[in-house]
């Protein structure tokens, strides 16, 4: 290795290091603002704190959605929840939904804070411990999380494929293929 390369070498690793500082530091000063709890890899707190600060700076009555009915955000192999994750608020999302563009990202985790409600909500009303699954999941849930989320992306002015995209499941039950959904 000549002394040139051996210098580039080194300068690449120094800004790769900065790089990496400056991502730390960065998601920290954006943790201290969310009271979610984000738990994963690096590359994953800044993707997830990118799209909480979109929805929280865009959107701020989803952003209320949002902290009101998600505790915790965690980083999975697949993006799932159940009603067991619902009691605790915490929502598992993978790479091809949280490194996909951003307003994908905090479009899920709105879709997603909208079961939330409406599962907590029943509880509240009810008084209840118990809630009927088709509150909170089935077609008529996942229809209502889906319009909510398309406000969202109206609100945000997200790109317009985007917003089209997610009209087009209006006719679809994309739910009920759950082994073919890849986010």
């Amino acid at each position: 290795m000549s002394i040139k390369s051996y210098q580039e070498t080194q300068e690449s690793a120094k800004y790769v290091q900065k790089v990496k500082a400056r991502q730390h530091a960065i998601i920290k000063k954006m943790a201290a603002n969310i009271s979610i709890i984000v738990e994963g890899n690096e590359h994953f707190k800044i993707k997830t704190l990118e799209a909480l600060s979109l929805i929280q700076y865009k959107a701020p009555q989803k952003y209320d959605t949002v902290i009101n009915y998600i505790n915790k955000i965690k980083q999975g192999q697949k993006s799932w929840w159940s009603e067991s994750n619902l009691i605790e608020k915490t929502f598992v999302f993978a790479a091809p939904t949280y490194s996909a563009v951003t307003e994908w990202y905090a479009y899920s985790i709105v879709h997603d804070s909208y079961h939330s409600k409406l599962y907590h909500d029943y509880r509240k009303i009810h008084k209840s411990s118990s809630v009927p699954d088709n509150i909170y999941s089935g077609e008529k849930a996942e229809y209502a999380c889906l319009e909510y989320g398309i406000l969202f992306l109206e609100e945000i002015n997200a790109d317009k494929y985007l917003i089209e995209h997610c009209k087009a499941h209006r006719t679809v039950r994309w739910w009920k293929n759950e082994n073919k959904v890849t986010w």
